[in-house]
């Protein structure tokens, strides 16, 4: 069964938001430009990881966790520019935790490089400028087969740190379990909630999902945004359509015993519900 590999890089500032994921699936490669009106998708034969991740190059665009060097020519897209990053905040450890080992057998393995990191720098995309001032970026990445079938996934900076939140059903040994893995860096510490540590989804809807893993508690709701076309990998190949709303207005709530530890409504989230 063939294989996709992908990174999601977003970039956000005060008037909007950019991501861009370059991924191989199969025997074909592609990179995905996802702006707060639109999305773009062009196509290629070749795509070139490095050893060091996040480090891809495709046709004549790079990306590394210093910067992207965007240089888009097709009929549907023309972008060009450059973004520089600084003050990466990786996780202390590997975002699959226990489930690490077992990730190769797994439909899909999750990796999160950098939970918030400065971004500076300018693109043109369609005549259109992006001009990105000390705002802030997020970058993840997956690899596998296939995304989950039904999940739901959610990211958002705030003043405080940043968080990423992905409730899914994930195949495992025959049985489908309801995965959880979240994170919230706030105020200089990090909060984890995960499956492996004995997080569970109490509840799950189409705009928000609610998590608990012994005395903490993680609320997570999409209150507006408009959702565009995304493609998702399905047994390798880029084939699945999904919506994703790359600007929405997020609320999140992390309490422990029902103390606050941080609250806040992001005007620039993104979220996915499928």
């Amino acid at each position: 069964m063939e294989k996709f590999k992908g990174y999601y890089f977003k970039c956000s500032g005060s008037e909007y938001t950019l991501a861009l994921i370059p991924a191989s699936h199969g025997s074909l490669a592609s990179l995905q430009i996802i702006t707060d009106r639109n999305s773009f998708a062009a196509e290629y034969r070749h795509i070139l990881f490095g050893k060091k991740v996040p480090r891809v190059k495709i046709g004549e665009s790079t990306f590394s966790e210093r910067k992207i060097v965007l240089n888009v020519n097709r009929k549907n897209v023309k972008a060009k520019g450059v973004l520089y990053f600084g003050g990466l905040t990786p996780l202390k450890y590997d975002i699959m935790g226990a489930f690490k080992p077992a990730a190769p057998l797994m439909q899909c393995r999750h990796r999160v490089i950098s939970m918030k990191h400065k971004v500076n720098g300018s693109v043109i995309i369609n005549d259109e400028s992006y001009t990105f001032k000390n705002d802030s970026g997020y970058i993840e990445g997956d690899e596998g087969r296939s995304f989950p079938k039904n999940y739901i996934w959610a990211q958002a900076f705030f003043e405080g740190g940043s968080m990423m939140m992905s409730v899914a059903d994930v195949p495992l040994a025959g049985a489908v379990i309801k995965g959880v893995i979240a994170v919230v860096h706030a105020y200089g510490k990090e909060y984890r909630l995960a499956t492996y540590l004995g997080a569970k989804a109490v509840f799950t809807g189409d705009e928000c999902a609610e998590i608990r893993q012994g005395g903490y508690g993680l609320t997570v709701k999409r209150l507006t945004g408009d959702s565009h076309k995304l493609l998702a990998p399905q047994n390798g190949k880029m084939s699945r359509i999904i919506r994703e709303s790359p600007k929405c207005e997020l609320y999140c709530r992390l309490t422990k015993y029902d103390s606050i530890i941080a609250e806040f409504i992001s005007e620039s989230g993104s979220f996915e519900s499928v």
